[in-house]
């Protein structure tokens, strides 16, 4: 529905003006090394690479410069493919020139940054987390990892985000009736409802049940309160302010970042 509605732009430029100015602040030099070849060149494969591309990002509603992003391979081909075999070593030269240059000065927009753009602070103790191997399903509570933790060897992992909302708008794929998306008080009667939250999903071809309750949606912070104090079996990593209030179900150990673990004194252990 985004996609084919008329998302809000961030920019009032027209589309043509909007990817010409991204297309030279990225690579100045190569957009006018690519512009030089296509007039003495024009290869046919690279022209007709770079044609398609520039008329998807022309017809795509919203702007985004990450769409120019498959351009620029092609650019690379019809600028090489215009060069002299005689002049191919100074070319290289000059090459690994634009590139020094492009390291050195990492912060601008035609630069290659090779440090970290930006660093989470949940990875370092999610990944200690995950070092204890620990048997029990870990519950992320307004989880701020951009689910690095769904890449961890963990057994299972679920996430609490708090929504007071009693409407959602439903989307084709919709998550709340094949129940990977439930409230609290479904989670609470999961075991019930599991065989007809399976068969929904064997609808979509899915023949395992872990994608159930993958989401849990909280009305209230009490509401995350109870979750906490109702499942000690469970593992939770939540926000410091999250560490008391836990009924003493819990050990609250910070293994680092601005969040708390509150490990369940009953540890399931592996098979």
């Amino acid at each position: 529905g985004y996609g084919l509605g008329s998302p809000l732009q961030q920019t009032e430029e027209t589309q043509a003006l909007y990817y010409l100015k991204r297309l030279v602040a990225v690579d100045p030099v190569l957009a006018a090394g690519a512009l030089v070849a296509a007039v003495r060149a024009r290869p046919r494969l690279p022209i007709c690479w770079i044609a398609v591309i520039f008329a998807a990002v022309l017809a795509f509603q919203y702007r985004n410069a990450s769409y120019l992003a498959p351009v620029f391979p092609a650019l690379a081909l019809l600028v090489a493919g215009a060069i002299p075999r005689q002049r191919a070593r100074a070319m290289l030269a000059l090459a690994l020139v634009f590139f020094a240059g492009k390291a050195v000065a990492a912060r601008q927009t035609w630069g290659i940054p090779f440090a970290p753009e930006s660093t989470n602070p949940s990875y370092a103790p999610l990944d200690a987390y995950a070092a204890l191997s620990r048997g029990n399903t870990l519950i992320l509570v307004d989880p701020d990892d951009q689910f690095y933790s769904a890449d961890l060897d963990l057994p299972h992992v679920r996430y609490v985000f708090i929504d007071p909302r009693t409407e959602r708008r439903k989307f084709p794929l919709d998550f709340e009736y094949l129940r990977v998306t439930v409230t609290v008080e479904q989670f609470a009667r999961m075991n019930e409802w599991l065989p007809v939250f399976e068969q929904r999903l064997r609808e979509w071809n899915l023949d395992s049940p872990d994608p159930v309750a993958t989401v849990i949606l909280a009305r209230s912070d009490e509401e995350v309160a109870a979750l906490i104090a109702s499942h000690p079996e469970s593992d939770f990593y939540v926000p410091a302010g999250w560490a008391s209030g836990d009924g003493g179900v819990h050990e609250a150990r910070q293994l680092g970042g601005g969040r708390v673990f509150l490990l369940s004194r009953v540890v399931i252990q592996r098979p």
